[in-house]
């Protein structure tokens, strides 16, 4: 996940989008799901609904979902991924 974790940090990442080639990394609405479904006392979003030209299911997702995830909730799972 990018930037601040899923929810805040959607428009800083498409906005970089933008400006520079990148590859979003664990920024879809299926790594969303599945790192709501294990949260604990995940925080709500807030604030303005943004796209996500990179996964168009995503703003919806975080929508209908609504809680916002910190990069640390799904640590384990970014760490075997540079293993």
């Amino acid at each position: 996940m990018a930037t601040r974790g899923m929810g805040l940090g959607r428009p800083a990442a498409r906005r970089a989008l933008l400006h520079a080639p990148w590859k979003p990394w664990r920024y879809t609405a299926a790594d969303y799901r599945a790192a709501a479904a294990t949260a604990t006392a995940p925080t709500p979003l807030s604030g303005t609904p943004a796209d996500s030209p990179w996964e168009p299911g995503l703003a919806s997702t975080l929508t209908d979902i609504g809680y916002r995830i910190e990069e640390e909730t799904v640590l384990d799972t970014l760490l075997a991924d540079l293993a």
